[in-house]
């Protein structure tokens, strides 16, 4: 008989102290995250890991595979390059991260499918040469 409210009191507070999939996905980038590229398990280069976990917040087992710019050091300046002038940005007030959650799915020319126009926005706001490929979802 005690086995029972033993066991929910363990399934309660495993809830509550477990951290939630929202608030994992609460991530706001600022001027004072790392200027360090990083390279995703999806292969794609993200300017810090900050905006790799604001990412891995559409594609969960999205993670850190290596330091530095993916693929040819001329990738790398590339990256840092528009690292540079995407914090000038933000650094203005220009790009900011902050969007609802609301999942309304649109598709880039990155061929990213973004959760929303906000975070495509975003997105294209620190990459000028993203442009909305579809309303949908990227196929």
């Amino acid at each position: 008989m005690l086995k029972t409210p033993v066991l929910l009191l363990a399934l309660a507070l495993t809830a509550l102290l477990a951290p939630s999939a929202t608030a994992l996905c609460n991530v706001e980038c600022d001027a004072r995250s790392s200027k360090e590229a990083v390279c995703g398990s999806d292969g794609k280069t993200y300017e810090n890991e900050c905006l790799l976990g604001f990412a891995k917040c559409e594609h969960p087992t999205l993670v850190v595979a290596s330091r530095g710019a993916c693929g040819s050091s001329s990738s790398k300046l590339h990256v840092q390059a528009k690292f540079s002038s995407s914090k000038t940005k933000e650094a203005a007030g220009e790009c900011t991260p902050l969007c609802t959650r609301e999942y309304d799915p649109v598709c880039g020319s990155d061929g990213v499918t973004y959760s929303n126009k906000c975070r495509f926005e975003y997105a294209q706001c620190l990459n000028p040469s993203l442009t909305l490929k579809s309303e949908d979802p990227c196929k």
